[in-house]
């Protein structure tokens, strides 16, 4: 009876571990299950996430084609980007502007592609991909803002022309203009007197003829006004030659004004809109490199779950065969 109520009891541990095991198996195997499910869904995020990358791949390989052709287009059509904070000329550098440019190499402020980041990298400027920790407004902008397209001749001009920077070079063309107004102003003035001059000494022939003075006198008289009036139409023609040369001069320079101008502003908006760009597309990609990491991270975690969860399944069904083995032999004993 003894063995009897010991085998019982035996009996009612058992099946106990048994159901016990069988809800521990159950809430496994619910795990399982539900960690499955979240393993799935973070396969369709990371392959929508690599999508996404693949999608940003190509828009940043089609920016690089896109800055490639203008800067094919700029060679072809001769352009050069001009630094204005880089405009340092002095007289042998202005001397020798000209040369430079002809045997293709470029000039103290001159890119003649039109890439200036690779520029500043190849003199030790550092790179140009901006740090998380860069301000997206900050020196670029600055940067942008004093870049300007221009032709090799108008180049060639500007880096002759006295000043460290655009703003000094118009400065001086303007004072240049203004000088040249002024003396426009004083040749005029200075010819009306000459003016006034000559119509004074034909007066005074003209009294002294109607007068009956000495026609020796008249004659050298005639004859010194018509040497003055020579005179007066040589240095007429000379002054109107020179304001001719003034005016052409300040009309070149006023076109040469606008055109700097106009290719300044296109120049400015072209570099930011290509910066804004380049700056979008190198934040999604390092976000979607974060989200990559993170979901590797993830999907390891949980792998390991799920190894650690196989494990304990694979312990529990060698517990219950040993415990169906021992309860076997034990009942075998008895009889």
């Amino acid at each position: 009876m003894v063995v009897n109520a010991q085998l019982d009891g035996d009996k009612q541990l058992l099946s106990y571990t048994v159901d016990l095991l069988k809800d521990k198996l159950e809430d496994l195997t619910e795990s399982n299950l539900y960690n499955q499910r979240c393993a799935n869904e973070r396969k369709k995020d990371l392959a929508y996430q690599r999508m996404q990358i693949a999608e940003l791949t190509h828009q940043l390989n089609s920016a690089r084609q896109q800055i490639e052709q203008w800067n094919e287009l700029l060679k072809e059509r001769g352009l050069v980007l001009i630094d204005a904070y880089q405009i340092h000329p002095t007289p042998a550098a202005a001397s020798s502007t000209t040369g430079a440019t002809e045997s293709g190499s470029s000039v103290d402020g001159a890119y003649p592609n039109g890439d200036s980041d690779s520029h500043r990298r190849q003199n030790g400027g550092g790179a140009t991909t901006p740090s998380c920790n860069d301000d997206p407004t900050g020196t670029d902008q600055r940067r942008s803002a004093g870049l300007t397209l221009l032709s090799k001749d108008n180049a060639e001009l500007l880096l002759k022309t006295p000043g460290y920077d655009i703003d000094s070079k118009l400065a001086f063309l303007f004072a240049e203009q203004a000088k040249a107004q002024d003396k426009i102003s004083r040749l005029q003035s200075h010819l009306e007197e000459e003016r006034e001059r000559v119509e004074l000494v034909q007066k005074i022939d003209a009294r002294a003829a109607y007068k009956g003075s000495d026609p020796d006198s008249l004659r050298q008289n005639m004859q010194t006004a018509r040497s003055q009036a020579l005179d007066y139409k040589f240095r007429l023609e000379q002054a109107t030659q020179k304001i001719t040369a003034l005016e052409g001069d300040i009309i070149r320079l006023e076109g040469q004004v606008k055109r700097y101008k106009l290719n300044l502003d296109d120049a400015e908006k072209k570099e930011e809109q290509l910066k804004q760009d380049r700056r979008k597309l190198q934040r999604d990609v390092r976000e979607a490199n974060i989200q990559i990491d993170e979901l590797k991270s993830e999907n390891n975690t949980l792998q390991r779950k799920i190894d650690k969860l196989t494990r304990g399944t694979l312990i529990g069904s060698q517990l219950r065969s040993g415990s169906a083995s021992r309860t076997l032999r034990d009942s075998s004993q008895n009889r």
